[in-house]
């Protein structure tokens, strides 16, 4: 399968308006038609009444749907750092936002524990959203970018602002998490953006709250999200959660305590928050790639799998490949100081890198499908017990249980691949459309299907066409328990049935790409193996080394 230039580039600074900038030239973030309809009357009412951290009941459902949805959209999923979680202390969550509606699921759902939650207007008001907006007790925040565009006055933004920052701080205060975003939009790029200070404002605010109060006061938990491809389904995941810190500034002077004390909102002082902002990026940017471009990201990322397998520590996660690319990246950003020779050899090996990376990619294929030892450079080859036997049986599973799938998640599937593909808000919400009709989607359709399954069954029964289904009893309450768990059984039945079916996909996926491996071999195999060569030549020159480096963040 061969990819077009504009399938290679997806991700790659893309998705960004270029005419609307702010007040630091940025350019603004994109606006669906309907972000762009800010009714600010109805947002001020749909978020006065406040339940400091929401339903406990609705937000247990929430994410009970979330765990089985994440099961659907990500083959691997992987968590490290529970052990830096302390749910005894308020955590001010601040993550790299690059996956819409996903980035806050994924926070909140590892946290853990209650929560406090602010986001963007539509949040709140959106028909599909604002049911659980309100369940979760979200706090509406005005972003420059609205205020730009208009839709509303300085001052009534101040006003709305400073109610949902305020009960953001009260809550992160009591020890309740609180997940912000310090970029202030989701976006496309491979590095931080600009950070915006909402987040450490609400830190400085909870601070001087818990030390009127005498509670511990709030850390912040900064948490890498980190997405093999984060627009498609079956793709990689690893949730990287770093290590707290405290919050050492002091935001206000004692006649301000005074006032917080009754309930205002004081803006802490410009110097504190810009201090905690910096230690915000200083925190969160190694989580990140933190590369100029997508293309170096997988240059670094192909350089690191490529060198540590030939080290003999081949990487076997993802989690395993992004700190591989990650100690590359380190070292190429830092090089300390080099004689010509070597930043020559540096700017040769980024272009061999470059270049098979991208005829890899072109064909749906990465560094995990060469292998590289000190006696050999090949593409690699499927396991013969694997081929002949896992494979074949995985599709067939998936074959057995596909009608089932299609009967029960059909038309989830459907809605979310047309609705995603041609959303107006950019690439970045591809995912997020996908994720709410998958998760919601079944919450609303299922029970549906089992009324319509139970109708036509007792149709059949009345024309004597089949016999009943087994009964716990002839009384009403028997009859009764009997449906439900003739219900219980048919949702069990649906949700396995799609896993079963994944199974079977993910086994497809794995044969065609041992197809492409062939095909590239034939097409490209000498040009690539050749250029593997010098990239472990030229990476063994400059010194690069995908060892664990002292200090590094893990």
């Amino acid at each position: 399968m061969h990819y077009t230039e504009s399938q290679i580039s997806v991700g790659d600074e893309a998705g960004r308006s270029e005419g609307e900038v702010d007040h630091h030239s940025d350019p603004l973030p994109e606006h669906s038609a309907v972000t762009a309809q800010l009714d600010y009357e109805s947002l001020f009412s749909a978020s006065k009444d406040w339940r400091q951290g929401g339903s406990r009941s609705w937000v247990s459902l929430f994410f009970f749907l979330v765990r089985r949805t994440l099961a659907f959209q990500y083959k691997h999923h992987q968590v490290s750092g529970m052990e830096n979680i302390d749910r005894k202390r308020g955590d001010l969550c601040v993550a790299w936002h690059t996956n819409g509606l996903i980035d806050p699921a994924l926070v909140l759902l590892h946290r853990g524990g209650q929560f406090v939650v602010g986001g963007r207007h539509d949040l709140v008001t959106r028909r599909s959203l604002r049911f659980w907006a309100k369940r979760f007790s979200v706090q509406p925040v005005l972003r420059q970018a609205e205020l730009l565009r208009g839709g509303c006055t300085e001052e009534e933004a101040k006003t709305l602002n400073s109610r949902s920052l305020r009960r953001l701080s009260e809550g992160l205060s009591k020890g309740l998490s609180c997940a912000l975003f310090p970029e202030g939009t989701s976006h496309s790029s491979s590095h931080l953006i600009r950070l915006r200070t909402g987040p450490s404002r609400v830190a400085l605010v909870a601070k001087t709250l818990s030390e009127i109060n005498n509670r511990p006061p709030p850390r912040v938990l900064p948490i890498g999200l980190h997405y093999r491809v984060r627009h498609l389904h079956r793709t990689d995941l690893w949730v990287e959660i770093g290590k707290p810190f405290e919050i050492d500034e002091d935001g206000h002077v004692e006649a301000e305590k005074e006032e917080i004390s009754q309930g205002a909102w004081i803006e802490p002082a410009a110097e504190a928050v810009h201090s905690l902002q910096d230690k915000i990026r200083d925190h969160l940017s190694p989580l990140t790639p933190q590369a100029p471009d997508w293309s170096t990201y997988r240059t670094w990322q192909l350089i690191g799998h490529l060198l540590a397998d030939y080290e003999g520590l081949r990487p076997r996660t993802w989690r395993d490949e992004v700190i591989v690319g990650r100690r590359i990246g380190n070292q190429m950003r830092n090089p300390g100081e080099q004689d010509e020779r070597i930043e020559e050899a540096s700017a040769e090996l980024m272009s061999h890198a470059r270049s098979v990376s991208r005829t890899l990619r072109r064909q749906g294929l990465d560094g995990r499908d060469l292998r590289v030892t000190k006696k050999h450079i090949r593409f690699k080859q499927s396991p013969l017990h694997k081929a002949l036997i896992l494979t074949p049986a995985r599709l067939l599973l998936g074959l057995l249980f596909l009608p089932i799938t299609l009967l029960s998640s059909g038309i989830q599937i459907t809605f979310g691949f047309i609705q995603g593909n041609k959303t107006d808000e950019g690439q970045d919400a591809r995912a997020s459309v996908q994720f709410l009709f998958a998760m919601l989607g079944s919450l609303l359709i299922w029970p549906i299907l089992v009324i319509l399954i139970f109708s036509a069954w007792w149709t059949l029964v009345a024309f004597s066409l089949v016999s009943a289904p087994p009964m716990l009893g002839s009384t009403w309450y028997l009859v009764i328990s009997s449906l439900v768990l003739h219900a219980l059984f048919l949702f069990t039945l649906f949700w396995l049935s799609g896993r079963a079916t994944f199974i079977g996909i993910d086994a497809w996926i794995e044969l065609r790409r041992s197809v492409w491996r062939r095909r590239m071999g034939r097409s490209h195999g000498e040009e690539i193996l050749s250029s593997v060569l010098k990239i472990i030549e030229l990476s063994q020159k400059i010194g690069l080394t995908t060892q664990q480096i002292d200090d590094e963040v893990l």
